[in-house]
């Protein structure tokens, strides 16, 4: 018996292990975006204490499922990208092969849509599994366009009504919300895609600064941060509070000067820190930005 309870132990151990080196990449850019929406939707909709602990508990489960099932597949589909840029993912380190990680995909996105149908979001889930396979199956992550204007909106949406939906069910103002925050988040995606070009150009990826030229590119972005970016941020928090209502908030003033100071702070280092190690902080500047984003709506009612 024993020995039974140490085994099941060990495997659960190197499964959890597994899990956490398909995930700890995306802890930021994921996996806290995920819990801070729930709870976020737990302090708007004034749930109770009660509820608390069961609502971080699925946020955390649903997290880490959500992105598993992503990492699998993307995984699976840049296996000769990995062994140039990424030799620390699981199957260029030799710690599992492609049948072991193609197995856990089926698997965790099982038990993702079985959680989902649990917690009332599955035709939400089902959304980010098509999400998934066109990004993967049809090489939509090859292009900037499919990929920072299509795919990865529509799944910071679905990330956010999925997660919200763990507390309570959507009403059309947050729906608002987090649609328009998804919209802001598409503008600025192409971020990510300064920090590995030679990584990208070796495997035909089209990002913006592969196919218009690292400056072109970078003055591009970084005009869309100065000038569109505040817009679309100003048009996230006054549509919460209305527009003439929202100038006579202090709060909403006081928002509003800082998110277009943060939008022009992360345009400057686009423009003035070109290293690839630079290019990684900027990108996690906005990470934390939109991250900040989320509970805002909290204070906006």
């Amino acid at each position: 018996m024993k020995a039974l309870y140490y085994k099941s132990s060990s495997l659960l151990s190197r499964e959890l292990y597994i899990i956490w080196k398909f995930s700890n990449t995306n802890i930021f850019d994921a996996i806290l975006l995920i819990i801070t929406t729930s709870l976020t939707a737990w302090f708007y909709n004034e749930s109770s204490w009660d509820s608390f602990i069961p609502t971080l508990f699925w946020s955390v489960i649903f997290s880490f499922l959500y992105i598993t099932t992503f990492t699998t597949a993307n995984q699976l589909n840049s296996i000769d990208e990995d062994k140039l840029n990424k030799p620390y993912r699981l199957i260029p380190s030799g710690q599992l092969n492609q049948k072991q990680v193609f197995k856990r995909m089926i698997i965790y996105s099982i038990i993702y849509l079985l959680i989902s149908l649990y917690l009332g979001i599955l035709y939400i889930s089902i959304g980010w599994l098509v999400l998934v396979y066109l990004h993967e199956r049809f090489s939509f992550n090859h292009h900037w366009f499919t990929k920072n204007i299509v795919i990865m909106p529509l799944g910071a949406i679905v990330l956010h009504a999925s997660a919200w939906e763990i507390v309570t069910p959507l009403e059309p103002k947050v729906w608002v919300f987090y649609i328009l925050l998804s919209t802001w988040c598409a503008l600025s995606m192409n971020l990510q895609d300064f920090r590995d070009q030679e990584g990208d150009k070796n495997i035909g990826r089209k990002t913006l600064p592969l196919l218009y030229g690292d400056k072109k590119a970078r003055l591009y972005q970084a005009l869309i941060l100065f000038f569109i970016s505040p817009l679309l941020y100003s048009s996230i928090i006054l549509s919460q509070t209305g527009i003439s209502e929202g100038f006579t908030r202090p709060f909403v003033i006081i928002v509003l000067i800082i998110q277009t100071l943060l939008n022009w702070f992360i345009a400057f280092r686009l423009l003035r820190y070109k290293t690839s190690k630079q290019d990684n902080i900027t990108y996690h500047c906005w990470v934390i930005f939109y991250w900040f984003t989320i509970p805002l709506i909290c204070f906006l009612k």
